[in-house]
């Protein structure tokens, strides 16, 4: 029954366009004006095969039915076509505080791109094109605001400026939400003195950030030389807790990443082209947070449990890469991408208890206790990777109606490490190495309908805050245990030109993910293995344009194939190993546009099916007696929901105003927490915010 329904879904994806579709893969800046995206986390849950997930107090982004944790390392960003991923935790920082300000287009690619980027693209990139002053035949000034509920704001100013040696574009971002106040259990599995039941209190969901970019491009003499500077600060706090207690006190978990980016690409050759570039990073972190309220664990932390810590890092990217123009539009590439990541210790690090104490059995005081550095297993040792990749496009050189693209790539990540229990034992060498292949074979038998067949493998080294945490509860590592995460992709996509309006694309995908790495349920915070999954899908969609009118819309459909749980993680097994958990099977997304001459209208919508939970993310009959509960303190499952987003402007000469509005019916939208904890994540509520746009 299960697979009949399989096939009826395909049968209407590719036989009846007006019930699918999807945007286009590449997302211009028109219509995230049209839509008053902010971020990339907005494009992504509004495209197919993504939705919306959450992990501690960052949004992330899930991928065909594999729910997303808080590194969202499994998806690479890219600022045109450098990696933006975080060195420390790998992580695609898609949120808001990453705007799209100066973005020009987003280019969206589904499934592992390894074979081309590296790490962390295991489940797709997003290439985030810039804004260039050449792409105006004047200077321009854009201003956008956006002020609303709970405190919710997102102003952008871009400015873009010619001059004879050089182009400028330079932007200045800010976002500031309040989140929601709303009353949530937490894990610690505190009781209410009245009631004898779990005790419920207020995450605080408060978060600002922001972003400067500036970006200088050669002419003439020094065309194809080019300057970045991006910085970007967040300021968050962590809602439930990073040990699951809502904190008492107030906290300040903020993250301030500074890169320059120098670039030369020219032709040197008619038939070879040739790109140099380097990337610095200097990142800091400035975190006051609580692990524990005051008087947790039956009074052993009677002044609850704080951390504090000042650090930073380095990171070093490079590439050296030879495009080759060959016959027919064919294409070879070779490159190689060598990288650094260094730690030089902390400024400040203390709690008011040792932290290195693995059973935290000091009691809090006021005072504090100086703690031993942050990642003390690689303090002044770097840790260095190489990429080196080749990749061919054949173009025409087989003729019109085939192509063929092939890409091989070999990534290498060495350190040498310390033993702190050994301190006066040599180091320790260490290195992780795959090589990850690309094929691609693409039929097209008119110039309206093409097919493309694709198989790929990913592969993903562990990160920094997996292998060397220590003297800290925010991070625990497992240095000597924890393997790469790989995937392996077969994918279908059918793609088709329906008359002067519609395109209609179609695919089917068959995805192996070995050895996911999330954070384990037996030891806190420890970064570790978990299970592999295996999933197939389906994913529909169409495109809509008409003169003053546009939309969009799409579905998508996930099966879990098989599962295997790790030995050391077997609290995660369910009972049936082809069921889907932890994410929606099912789906769809849509979205319209009209212009009436000067006003706009856009209304967009998300609905997202029912999540399921694992066996053992329910508690017993013992622990509901021990809580004073009769039943479960959240759903059996997580119900299903659809939010709506609209957006109403009036346009008079350089201003656009009006209004807008996110989840507008003020739906509880939930988002699951995995695991045996009493709640789940509670989406934002309606939000209505007044807009006004400049152009000058």
């Amino acid at each position: 029954m299960k697979t009949k329904n399989l096939l009826i879904g395909l049968a209407l994806i590719v036989c009846l366009p007006g019930l699918n579709a999807t945007a286009q893969d590449t997302i211009v800046k028109q219509t995230i004006s049209d839509y008053n995206w902010h971020s990339i986390n907005d494009v992504l849950y509004k495209q197919s095969g993504f939705f919306p997930s959450r992990d501690y107090e960052r949004s992330t982004v899930g991928s065909r039915g594999i729910p997303e944790g808080w590194n969202n390392n499994h998806l690479l960003l890219l600022v045109d076509g450098i990696p933006f991923n975080t060195g420390l935790y790998g992580t695609a920082i898609t949120a808001e505080f990453t705007p799209l300000a100066f973005t020009k287009s987003l280019e969206i690619t589904k499934g592992p791109g390894t074979a081309l980027y590296g790490n962390y693209a295991i489940n797709g990139s997003v290439n985030l094109t810039t804004v260039s002053a050449g792409d105006y035949s004047k200077n321009k000034v854009f201003a956008r605001m956006n002020v609303g509920e709970r405190n919710t704001m997102f102003h952008d100013f871009l400015v873009t400026y010619r001059t004879k040696p050089l182009d400028i574009t330079t932007s200045l971002s800010f976002a500031t939400n309040k989140g929601d106040h709303y009353l949530s259990y937490d894990g610690s599995g505190e009781l209410d003195p009245v009631t004898g039941t779990l005790i419920k209190l207020y995450p605080d969901f408060k978060r600002s950030g922001g972003y400067f970019f500036l970006k200088l491009e050669g002419k003439e003499q020094i065309e194809g030389l080019s300057l970045q500077v991006h910085s970007q600060v967040s300021t968050t706090e962590t809602g439930h807790g990073w040990l699951w207690n809502i904190p008492d006190q107030n906290e300040e978990i903020r993250d301030n990443y500074n890169s320059l980016v120098l670039k030369y690409q020219k032709d040197i050759l008619p038939f070879l082209n040739t790109e140099l570039a380097v990337k610095y990073t200097l990142s800091f972190l400035d975190w006051d947070m609580w692990y524990y309220r005051s008087g947790a664990l039956n009074n052993l932390y009677p002044n609850g449990v704080n951390e504090v810590l000042k650090t930073s890092f380095n990171n070093l990217f490079g590439r050296l890469k030879f495009t080759f123009k060959l016959p027919r539009n064919s294409v070879f590439v070779v490159a190689t991408e060598p990288g650094l990541f260094l730690y030089s210790g902390d400024k400040q690090h203390y709690s008011n208890i040792d932290l290195a104490d693995a059973g935290g059995s000091q009691p809090g005081s006021t005072e504090t206790v100086p703690l031993g550095s942050y990642l003390q297993l690689i303090e002044d040792r770097p840790v260095q990777n190489i990429g080196s990749y080749a990749h061919f496009s054949s173009g025409r050189l087989l003729g019109r109606f085939i192509q063929i693209t092939a890409g091989l790539r070999y990534d290498n990540q060495f350190f040498n490490y310390v033993d702190p229990g050994n301190a006066d034992q040599p180091a320790i060498s260490k290195y992780y190495g795959e090589f990850s292949p690309r094929l691609a074979i693409a039929i097209n038998p008119t110039e309206k309908l093409s097919f493309r067949l694709t198989g790929a493998k990913g592969y993903r080294a562990p990160v920094p805050t997996e292998l060397f945490g220590y003297n800290t509860w925010a991070i625990a590592s497992n240095i000597d245990q924890i393997q790469p995460e790989r995937i392996k992709n077969a994918e279908l996509t059918g793609d088709y030109a329906a008359g002067k309006y519609f395109r209609i694309r179609a695919n089917l995908f068959y995805t192996l993910a070995e050895g996911l790495v999330g954070y384990s349920l037996s030891n806190n915070n420890l970064s570790t293995n978990l299970y592999d999954l295996t999933n197939a899908g389906i994913e529909g969609a169409v495109l809509f344009r008409k003169g003053n009118t546009s939309a969009f819309a799409n579905v998508s459909y996930v099966k879990r194939v098989d599962e295997k749980i790790y030995e050391s993680e077997l609290q995660y097994v369910s009972l049936h190993a082809d069921q889907l958990t932890w994410a929606p099977a099912w789906t769809a997304n849509l979205g319209f546009t009209q212009y009436f001459e000067a006003f706009k209208f856009s209304l967009q919508g998300h609905y997202q099916d029912k999540v399921l939970r694992r066996d053992k993310d329910f508690y017993s009959a013992g622990e509901l007696a021990g809580f004073n509960m009769s039943e479960q303190p959240r759903p059996t499952e997580v119900k299903p929901w659809i939010s709506l987003d609209a957006q109403f402007t009036f346009t008079y000469k350089n201003l656009e105003f009006g209004i807008c509005g996110t989840n507008i019916l003020d739906s509880d939208n939930y988002l699951v927490k995995n695991m045996k904890y009493p709640f789940d994540y509670k989406m934002e509520g309606r939000r209505i915010s007044l807009v006004l746009n400049i152009e000058l």
